[in-house]
């Protein structure tokens, strides 16, 4: 089972940073809470060739791939991506998905110092 990999080589305990769903009440838009939780996760580098797939201009920010058991969310629409710190540093989800194949849920995320 993952969570054993997960345990048996996380790289760390991360505090992310979630922002609830905007609301919008007489035509004015309130930002909604945050919130920060803790994750148990691998975290590593991107490879030359996965940097190169990155679309364009990502791969010159410091992108990382980060596995958990926890699913980490990307933009969307009214909430805007979770930020993960990494060694003093805040990294925005880009993308998120469940890793297939694996008993339990796991996910697998890009995560990168990029700002839109």
């Amino acid at each position: 089972m993952l969570s054993g990999v997960i345990a048996a080589f996380q790289t760390g305990t991360y505090t992310v940073r979630r922002r609830a769903a905007h609301t919008l009440t007489l035509g004015r838009v309130t930002e909604g809470a945050e919130s920060d939780f803790t994750v148990d996760a691998v975290v590593q580098p991107l490879s030359g060739q996965q940097l190169s797939l990155l679309p364009g201009g990502m791969n010159a920010h410091n992108t990382r791939r980060i596995w958990t058991e926890i699913a980490l969310q990307a933009r969307a629409t009214d909430i805007g991506p979770d930020i993960v710190e990494i060694a003093g540093e805040d990294y925005r989800v880009y993308q998120s998905q469940k890793w297939e194949g694996l008993d339990g849920d796991h996910y697998r995320a890009l995560v990168t110092t990029w700002i839109e």
